[in-house]
């Protein structure tokens, strides 16, 4: 994948996030820098277009969860449930399929015609 293609696909993402979830931060209800925020960081390839793994918060609750405070990271894992959390976190270690990932970015790719269409 070129790194022009996976922009396209970290904005794509950003988009379903925020139609999904709206414009207020889910842990504070701030409206104040809201962005679609990664619950298992980016950089982390298998999970890092997954709809599943992202919400919204505001700049400061982005923060202090990027930098692992205690409090937000309770929090995401309450928000996301134990199940998830789990899957989200043995995905980001690379037990999941290329073919999962490939589902992701052809789900992605659907969305982004609906989208277009709409």
């Amino acid at each position: 994948m070129t790194s022009s293609e996976e922009k396209s696909l970290d904005l794509l993402w950003g988009r379903i996030i925020a139609e999904r979830d709206g414009p207020c931060c889910k842990k504070c209800g701030s409206t104040w820098q809201v962005t679609s925020a990664h619950i298992v960081p980016r950089r982390h390839r298998k999970t890092r277009h997954d709809p599943r793994n992202g919400t919204r918060l505001c700049g400061d609750c982005h923060y202090r969860y990027d930098k692992h405070y205690p409090e937000e990271v309770r929090w995401m894992k309450g928000y996301c449930g134990k199940e998830l959390w789990e899957e989200l976190q043995a995905a980001k270690k690379g037990y999941v399929r290329d073919r999962c990932y490939k589902e992701i970015v052809s789900f992605l790719t659907k969305k982004a015609q609906e989208m277009k269409a709409a």
